[in-house]
């Protein structure tokens, strides 16, 4: 992928799709809003369901990329990829391009675990915060 990409065309290839225009999983109940859950959703499902949605006469993944995304290079690429690995390599590598065109801050290898990371870090410092609150607004009373 070689397209050049500028910040106000790159923010909206990564944002949520409206609810009417999920992709819908075979056999599962999951849902892809945007191209995070499509790169995370080809790292777990099965290659049963890969191959039920990509065939040599059609292929979901890239026709819902082009037509909901509206990223017509990344649909291309994904039409030419020939398993559920290599659509997850390009997927993943076109969010990377993104991240770097639009110059926003993000987690660009996993999209959960940026949330995870900042709750985390939350949590610690509150805790440090109510320890120290504690030790000095309850001392032991001897």
């Amino acid at each position: 992928m070689t397209g050049k990409l500028h910040g106000h065309d790159a923010v909206p290839l990564l944002r949520d799709v409206p609810n009417e225009h999920t992709f819908k999983l075979h056999k599962t109940e999951i849902e892809i809003n945007n191209l995070f859950e499509l790169a995370d959703a080809l790292e777990i499902m099965s290659d049963e369901s890969y191959n039920h949605h990509v065939t040599e006469d059609r292929n979901d993944f890239a026709n819902w990329v082009g037509d909901v995304i509206k990223d017509k290079e990344l649909s291309l690429t994904l039409h030419e990829t020939k398993n559920r690995k290599d659509a997850l390599k390009v997927v993943r590598k076109r969010i990377k391009e993104i991240h770097h065109s639009s110059g926003e801050k993000a987690c660009p290898k996993e999209h959960i675990g940026c949330g995870i990371r900042e709750f985390a870090a939350g949590f610690l410092i509150g805790l440090l915060v109510g320890l120290i609150m504690t030790v000095y607004l309850f001392p032991k009373m001897g």
